[in-house]
């Protein structure tokens, strides 16, 4: 949702129901709980509920970065995709980059196949022969085995060109404009880091919306837009967004190089992190002072998934995670 007046009717309309939930007598259940314990719970309700307000707020006033209009002004990019058993989705990725409008002699492409076990360092030699033509760079990384994604975007980020590295996942696609406005920020504020793109679900137009399949992708955009692109809006005007996604970030060289090695060697509780690169690079950039920002015209369409079972393991996953690198980032 980037246009304005949408954002504003929305979070009007949520801001006046949260308003109205909690200043109307509504007929309430007896309490579970009573004296000391019903204050504290009902301190920490309003104190979620103003942070609510102010977020939904911060939200409706935020606007994306212009984007440069001079080609000659644009800095040499270095795209990076980590890519492991996509053999059937890798050359939509490559696609959408070839296919941008950011000019193409200042765009290097990095992927790097993380072991894959299927067929997909072919789909990715064969999907790469046209790139030559229209004149991006490129570099094939192959790990010998399955190394993480960590490791893969180690491998990537350590080797790459450009002043500004930009992370793609490979089931994902960018939008045409969408290099053009992720680099914008930066391009505008030297102490901006890292800009975070915005996410939209690729597979929401199901033939059969009623089904699972169909359902499941239009409740994730709506999830991925309130709980991601939302809260990074809000915290843009403060230059705090504390998780820049794999799908789709750019960060200035200076900012992020000095703590890509640092991914292969984080640990939890004694055990390697396997994920999570995305909020502890953001947490590293933004501990060393700079400022990272949402950019919510820079758009990337990633794969959702269509069944209970993986949609639960993602989330499942995700919290799993945000908990154990809040925990080693508190400790560290």
């Amino acid at each position: 949702m980037n246009n304005y007046y949408l954002r504003f009717v929305i979070g009007i309309v949520s801001m006046s129901g949260l308003l109205l939930l909690s200043l109307i007598p509504w007929p309430r259940p007896p309490p579970l709980f009573t004296g000391l314990s019903a204050l504290i719970l009902e301190i920490i309700s309003t104190f979620y509920k103003i942070e609510y307000l102010l977020m939904v707020w911060r939200w409706i006033k935020y606007k994306p970065t212009k984007a440069a209009t001079k080609d000659n002004e644009l800095p040499f990019i270095s795209v990076v995709i980590p890519v492991f058993n996509e053999s059937e989705f890798i050359h939509n990725s490559i696609e959408s980059i070839v296919l941008s409008d950011y000019p193409k002699d200042k765009i290097e492409l990095v992927i790097i196949d993380d072991g894959s076990t299927d067929d997909t360092w072919q789909h990715v030699n064969q999907a790469v022969k046209a790139i030559p033509q229209c004149g991006i760079s490129y570099r094939l990384l192959q790990h010998p085995a399955n190394l993480g994604k960590r490791q893969a975007i180690q491998s990537g980020f350590s080797t790459a060109l450009g002043s500004i590295i930009i992370s793609v996942d490979s089931d994902s696609v960018l939008e045409k404009g969408a290099l053009h406005r992720i680099v914008s920020p930066l391009m505008q504020d030297p102490a901006i880091g890292a800009v975070a793109g915005h996410l939209a679900v690729l597979n929401v137009s199901s033939p059969n919306t009623l089904s699972t399949k169909g359902f499941l992708p239009r409740l994730l955009d709506i999830l991925y837009e309130h709980i991601g692109n939302l809260p990074r809006a809000a915290l843009t005007a403060e230059g705090f967004v504390t998780i820049l996604p794999g799908a789709f970030s750019a960060f200035r060289v200076n900012a992020v190089r000095d703590h890509v090695d640092n991914l292969c060697t984080s640990t939890f509780l004694g055990s390697p992190l396997k994920h999570g690169e995305d909020m502890e690079l953001a947490h590293h950039i933004l501990k060393d002072g700079w400022k990272t920002v949402y950019q919510s015209n820079a758009v990337v369409h990633t794969t959702a998934p269509e069944t209970l079972q993986k949609a639960f393991l993602m989330f499942s996953r995700w919290e799993h995670l945000s908990q154990e690198k809040q925990i080693a980032m508190a400790i560290g």
